[in-house]
């Protein structure tokens, strides 16, 4: 057997802490040194994980992501692994821990910027159920640390709430929902992977009104998934009597979701800017070769839902993403003051100031498309179309108010109620412009 190199003999000395690698083709020069260790290690002992007796790290889960540095005692310094994504600093991880000995693990960012205002999430059930670490966290420090009381349970961590394909199929398996809605393939991606389509509505017959909802376009954006529960929840006993059929598309990037991939500015385009030229994803493919034919004139507007930037300015709180001028702007404008409007739950939403940026300010302008164009871009030039808009919904705050599952749930149902008055505005228009071309009275 060779002898340890000098890196390795380190780790030995410093480190009472196995980190398990999924890929070694991912891992840097450190991880190297730590994973020939490990190696070193269970060749010998051949010892399975649930033997160990030191501190565990591991990522070799749906969504799973992390790349250490070092380890020094019990501190892990750390970052997220950016993978595809080389043109940014990106900012998603999650992973998990466990230990047979009490012991407090401290975790430093080698990178800036990986954490919410309010600090990482955590889960003591595998992912099932998420709250926040703690209260007033500084991310600016980079720094956490966790208690392990020894049972060998893990515990789970990330930027936020991951939602993954197992949080869909919960969600769907709900006996009231069951029957109310549809679901079937729109795809299978390169990975082998179904990407779930999800229809709420009546017969074909009977649609007069037809929207469709995509999220993870970019597949670290976990929030918005527990928005678009609440959505489907709230539409599920109204479409019919509105003649409305609902399409929902929760996972976009379904590959990216399931291997913890960053997704946004994924080389050489990410999937919000693959609607143009021949796409390079199945699932953008899928969608431009499917809408046209489904539409049918009768698509009156679609909503791409997103999570911004990790924290700080114009990024914590909820906002509209204009994608137009003239009279599809106005209509953009008059959906985002109905939101205000019909906002019940605890989230608030604002429409001034900054629930609504109009394309052309901020960030929101041609050279930020520059990969290609986005979905809603392209979804806007379909026939019949009223508009198409971004939502970002933010990771964990929104102005001062923390979220959570169950708030972004039921700011989803908020959203909802804004859809069905915009519906129920829209048809009466139409009946109005109905009765004055022929002369007969409109229904009120």
């Amino acid at each position: 057997m060779r002898e340890l190199t000098k890196a390795e003999e380190e780790v030995m000395q410093t480190s009472n802490i196995y980190y398990k690698a999924l890929k070694i083709s991912d891992v840097s020069v450190c991880q190297a040194a730590i994973l020939a260790f490990l190696m070193l290690v269970f060749s010998v002992s051949c010892q399975k994980r649930e033997d160990v007796q030191q501190p565990l790290i591991f990522s070799d889960f749906p969504g799973g992501n992390i790349k250490i540095d070092s380890i020094r005692t019990d501190t892990v310094y750390w970052q997220p692994d950016l993978r595809d994504n080389t043109s940014q600093d990106w900012f998603y991880w999650y992973f998990a821990v466990e230990s047979k000995v009490p012991v407090r693990l401290t975790f430093i960012s080698t990178k800036r910027n990986v954490m919410t205002n309010a600090g990482p999430a955590i889960s003591y059930d595998q992912g099932k159920h998420w709250q926040w670490l703690a209260k007033d966290f500084d991310a600016s420090k980079n720094i956490f640390s966790v208690d392990l009381p020894g049972d060998g349970k893990q515990i789970r961590l990330s930027l936020a709430m991951p939602y993954l394909e197992s949080n869909l199929h919960q969600f769907l398996s709900k006996k009231a929902l069951h029957k109310k809605l549809r679901t079937d393939t729109l795809c299978i991606t390169d990975g082998g992977r179904v990407v779930e389509r999800i229809t709420l509505g009546p017969d074909t017959s009977e649609v007069l009104h037809k929207l469709l909802f995509t999220a993870r376009h970019h597949s670290c954006e976990m929030m918005a998934n527990y928005v678009m529960e609440g959505m489907i929840e709230h539409l599920a006993d109204e479409v019919e009597m509105l003649g409305l059929e609902c399409v929902f598309i929760p996972f976009v990037d379904k590959d990216g979701v399931e291997d913890g991939d960053q997704g946004k500015y994924r080389i050489p385009r990410d999937h919000n800017r693959d609607y143009e030229g021949t796409s390079l994803y199945a699932s953008t493919a899928a969608i431009r070769d499917w809408v046209p034919n489904w539409s049918e004139g009768k698509l009156r507007f679609a909503i791409d839902l997103h999570c911004p930037w990790v924290k700080n300015e114009n990024n914590e709180h909820i906002y509209f993403v204009g994608k137009a001028t003239g009279r599809h702007a106005e209509k953009e404008r008059e959906f985002a003051r109905l939101l205000e409007k019909n906002r019940a739950g605890e989230l608030d939403y604002f429409y001034e100031p900054g629930g609504y940026l109009p394309f052309g300010e901020g960030w929101n302008v041609a050279g930020n498309y520059a990969q290609g164009k986005s979905f809603t871009s392209w979804i806007s030039e379909t026939e019949d179309m009223e508009f198409s808009m971004a939502l970002e919904f933010p990771y964990a705050l929104n102005r001062d108010q923390i979220i959570t599952a169950g708030n972004a749930r039921s700011f989803g149902k908020d959203l909802a109620r804004a859809i069905i008055e915009w519906i129920q505005n829209f048809a009466n228009a139409t009946q109005t412009d109905l009765s004055s071309d022929t002369g007969l009275p409109g229904h009120s």
